[in-house]
């Protein structure tokens, strides 16, 4: 019990703080100032929607049972909203244009591939 119960009233009190909209604020500044200071608006945005979602699940289930996402899960979305929906987007419009709709997806999209 030694450390664990000198510890424990610090970790109580910083999952409080962590709790709080201005502390949230504080650490997502912290983790993302270089894009904040390249001005990447949909960065600040994302963060002013889930920020809310986040303090309540905090608040709800506890800051234990919160998932992690890394800077290369973020890079990984990234690329999936900037290079692969566009492409899926242009091959299906390609399919509906191009064939007169006697395509389907499944066989446009294993021919882009």
């Amino acid at each position: 019990l030694g450390y664990y119960g000198f510890a424990y009233p610090s970790i109580q009190k910083r999952r409080k703080e962590l709790a709080q909209d201005d502390t949230l604020t504080e650490l997502f500044k912290e983790n993302y100032r270089m894009e904040i200071a390249e001005g990447d608006e949909f960065l600040l945005s994302l963060w002013n929607r889930v920020m809310p979602r986040v303090q309540l699940a905090m608040n709800t289930v506890g800051i234990g049972a919160i998932g992690h996402a890394s800077r290369s899960d973020n890079e990984y979305l990234s690329r999936i909203l900037n290079e692969d929906v566009p492409r899926l987007r242009r091959q299906f419009a390609r399919a509906v244009g191009d064939g007169g709709g006697d395509q389907d997806l499944g066989s446009v999209l294993k021919a882009d591939c």
